[in-house]
């Protein structure tokens, strides 16, 4: 039993060790990763509703 609470501990420690690594990539990258400006392309664009036509029909 003693053998099983010492595994348990180590892996405990070693999750609590990589959530501490992976913390601080996500500071750096989140510091040092870019300008931080928004993308100038891609996204969502605007859309004229007549050219949707009748959407209602096209489930029948």
């Amino acid at each position: 039993m003693c053998n099983y609470d010492a595994l348990m501990f180590t892996m405990m420690r070693r999750a609590i060790f990589g959530m501490g690594i992976a913390g601080l990539m996500a500071i750096v990258l989140r510091i040092f990763g870019g300008d931080g400006s928004a993308p100038q392309s891609g996204g969502w664009r605007e859309i004229d509703p007549a050219s949707l036509g009748d959407l209602s029909r096209q489930h029948e």
